[in-house]
């Protein structure tokens, strides 16, 4: 199994919580910061900060679809699906807000965003706003939005109808709950009308380990009055799929210490389009979705990788404890618990998410480029 890739960019977000009993691996520092890395966290955000995607809205708040079937989805436990599949745009909508807009995952949202709405419609709101700068470019308003500096909140926030709360990349979990409620705060302070976070798997249900913050803000939404819909994400499968890839182009090989076991990583860029529904689609707002992507081995990533390289990919089984974060995420895979399948994401995108082989095709476009 490859070592994963510890130099994502800030505020991506790649880790989220495979939804499972077996996540309370230590939370040490050091531990933190390498799972948020794979995880879709930021990487070098050590020196800036990591952003998630948290989303907040005004009203009465509905915190819907608990979690009773560990590997069932909302169809499977009886449930309908949510009706904004059907793809009904929201009416009367003027200000969509996406926070944290600078990271992998914003700027993939405000892309599908601006494919469905004018650019006037849109709003990004930034720490650091020149990181921003060509958004603005393309007629989207630039704000100043700092998780730590509660008073540009409210003004990032002002006149949002919908809302898109990207989560801090801070990797304390007391610190990441206080910025986290500082949104919440503003978002109730200024009428924004719904929001969207993204959480982690199983954070209903979890308060500890990787899924602590996020199962304190999902509380506190669910408190704030704010009408909202809670996204929980998958572990990203770039955070596995970026260095399988280059390990397979530089030594032809791919190293597996999994057992065969499967993992229900989703693409940031699945996440991001089904944010964009969600923010942009009616009957939204109440529903909490449990994302999962489609079931895959690292068996059938050896093969997968030698039809998108053009190359054998000789598959080396690795029985030796990996040192780290990396010994502890084989473990859990191992397990089973990266396992569970729901057709959340399927419902709300109204296709099938991503390929194995479509995710690693546009890995290696971007590698060449």
């Amino acid at each position: 199994m490859a070592t994963a890739s510890f130099i994502e960019e800030p505020h991506s977000q790649l880790w989220q919580d495979p939804s499972t009993q077996a996540f309370s691996v230590p939370v040490e520092r050091r531990t933190n910061d390498i799972v948020a890395t794979i995880a879709g966290g930021r990487i070098d955000e050590r020196k800036n900060s990591l952003m998630s995607s948290v989303p907040v809205a005004e009203g009465v708040a509905v915190i819907a679809a608990t979690t009773v079937g560990r590997t069932q989805g909302r169809a499977a436990r009886g449930r309908e699906p949510w009706p904004g599949g059907d793809g009904r745009a929201t009416k009367g909508l003027s200000m969509i807000v996406v926070s944290a807009a600078s990271g992998g995952l914003g700027r993939r949202v405000v892309d599908h965003l601006l494919a469905r709405r004018p650019a006037s419609q849109v709003a990004v709101a930034a720490r650091t706003p020149e990181r921003v700068a060509d958004l603005a470019a393309r007629g989207v308003q630039v704000r100043h939005g700092d998780y730590d500096a509660p008073d540009t909140l409210r003004s990032a926030f002002e006149g949002a109808d919908r809302l898109l709360l990207i989560s801090s990349p801070e990797l304390d979990p007391a610190r990441r709950i206080k910025q986290h409620q500082a949104a919440i705060d503003a978002a109730r302070a200024t009428g924004v009308g719904a929001v969207a976070y993204t959480s982690f798997l199983e954070a209903d249900t979890r308060s500890d380990g990787v899924t602590s913050a996020h199962h304190a803000t999902e509380q506190a939404l669910k408190a704030s009055g704010l009408p909202h819909t809670v996204l929980r994400h998958p572990f990203y499968s770039e955070g596995f799929l970026r260095p399988a890839l280059h390990s397979a182009l530089a030594s032809g090989e791919l190293r597996d210490a999994t057992d065969g076991r499967g993992l229900n990583t989703a693409s940031r860029a699945d996440l991001a389009e089904a944010a964009a529904h969600v923010l942009t689609e009616e009957d939204h707002v109440g529903g909490a979705y449990d994302f999962t992507g489609p079931l895959w081995s690292y068996p059938d990533l050896v093969q997968a990788l030698a039809r998108v390289c053009g190359r054998p990919v000789a598959h080396r089984l690795g029985h030796e404890r990996a040192e780290g974060v990396q010994g502890w995420l084989e473990e859990q895979i191992r397990s089973g618990v990266l396992e569970r399948q729901t057709d959340d994401l399927r419902q709300v995108l109204r296709r099938a998410p991503a390929t194995l082989d479509e995710t690693l095709t546009e890995l290696l476009a971007d590698t060449s480029g």
